[in-house]
């Protein structure tokens, strides 16, 4: 019998790009995967609403306005025991910053985020590090 890896992904919104990448790995016979989102739609967001599939669900929550970024606040959050890895997908989110410091301690997890859009990135970093974040 195959190992089934249980994986558990914590992220923002069900966007298109993720969600065809999620739905990938749900039918792999290896993952056993479940995917929750910290709120349903995004406010700008021109992406139509579809139907979530049975290993995704919305986390009862709100965010604040956190400069150009929504901050999160979520709660009735997912046993996360049961996983052998846990994707977290929230830096700027309350949610994101408790699990990090102190919700996932003990378990193996990961960072899983796109490159800052700060128009100051490119200062901060060093000339190579600049080379080959463009």
């Amino acid at each position: 019998m195959k190992v089934r890896h249980k994986v558990s992904f914590i992220t923002i919104v069900p966007s298109p790009y993720q969600r065809d990448l999620f739905g990938a790995l749900a039918k792999r016979a290896d993952v056993d995967l479940s995917v929750y989102y910290m709120e349903d739609a995004s406010p700008d967001s021109p992406w139509p609403e579809k139907a979530l599939r049975p290993f995704e669900r919305i986390m009862p929550g709100f965010w604040v306005p956190f400069g150009d970024a929504r901050g999160h606040v979520n709660w009735s959050l997912p046993d996360l025991s049961e996983p052998h890895l846990v994707v977290l997908s929230s830096f700027t989110s309350l949610t994101g910053q408790w699990l990090m410091r102190r919700g996932l301690r003990g378990k193996r997890w990961l960072f899983w985020g796109e490159t800052p859009s700060s128009p100051l990135r490119h200062e901060r970093l060093h000339p190579a590090q600049t080379c080959r974040a463009n």
